[in-house]
């Protein structure tokens, strides 16, 4: 597909130049988890997709129907789980599973649990033409309680699930050469840094 797309990851560290005015010139923007739910005077509020993992779905149900389909409105959503999925499609929204991008991830490279950012890329990478990306520092500012995230984004790291974000910023690096995705602002710098 043709359309201009910005993915923003929630590292407040990463989206410190970043002019959301910018927002404007992309067809679709892309988010993560809570990012509905963070300060809209740092974030401001446009989200087209929201890629939402295991913890993030149990957080936009404990919410209650009428409330997660009121959060979710005009937002097409994609799960990492079949379960949460189906259970959000039960409760009257439409959304996505993405468990075929977490396999192909799995299959070529060595990350064991991909972090939802990065499945966000590849699935963008793989059904858009050109895909920039901003807001992810690779937890270079921090881990688990350390990390920098936009006020408001609510997460709930757990290093058991075999995330390592190394091998995630390796596979991303790699997908570059091969897909159009222009990394900006900090997020560039951190990867020209790992080249």
């Amino acid at each position: 597909m043709s359309e201009k797309v910005l993915f923003i990851g929630p590292s407040s560290i990463a989206l410190e130049k970043f002019d959301y005015s910018a927002l404007d010139q992309y067809d679709i923007v892309a988010r993560t988890n809570t990012f509905l739910d963070c300060d809209t005077r740092i974030t401001q509020n446009r989200c087209d997709i929201i890629f939402v993992n295991e913890y993030a779905s149990r957080y936009y149900l404990s919410m209650g129907k009428t409330a997660m389909l009121d959060k979710l409105k005009n937002t097409r959503v994609l799960v990492k789980s079949y379960y949460y999925n189906t259970l959000m499609n039960r409760m009257g929204l439409f959304s996505e599973c993405i468990i075929d991008e977490i396999s192909e991830i799995k299959n070529t490279s060595e990350i064991v649990t991909p972090y939802i950012g990065t499945v966000a890329i590849y699935y963008l990478a793989k059904y858009y033409e050109q895909v920039d990306v901003c807001g992810i520092d690779f937890y270079e500012s921090g881990i688990g309680r350390n990390a920098k995230y936009t006020e408001g984004y609510k997460t709930n790291y757990s290093k058991s699930k075999g995330h390592n974000p190394k091998k995630d910023l390796e596979f991303l690096i790699a997908l570059s050469k091969t897909k159009s995705i222009n990394f900006l602002h900090k997020t560039k710098e951190i990867v020209d840094k790992h080249k």
